[in-house]
């Protein structure tokens, strides 16, 4: 199997903020190929993410409830530090 670039999704939001969250949340994300994760579209007038390849769909409130899991998962590993950067 080909080796991903890396192990995380970052979402740039028109505010300037950037979700930042780990594919191994998204059991279908993690099981993709590169290739199958390279082919994204936005669905919802931005909102969501789809890859209709492996027919996944991630909305931006499905990528802030990750963040929210990963950083407490984090926090309680005594790492403070968060996931959403400015």
């Amino acid at each position: 199997m080909p080796v991903k670039k890396q192990d995380r999704l970052v979402v740039l939001l028109s505010n300037g903020k950037a979700i930042n969250v780990r594919l191994s949340f998204f059991p279908c994300l993690k099981k993709a190929t590169q290739t199958q994760l390279d082919k994204w579209q936005l669905i919802s007038k931005g909102v969501g993410i789809e890859w209709g390849e492996i027919d996944e769909d991630i909305s931006l409130k499905g990528l802030i409830q990750q963040l929210i899991v990963q950083n407490t998962l984090r926090y309680v590993a005594g790492d403070t530090s968060f996931a959403m950067a400015a």
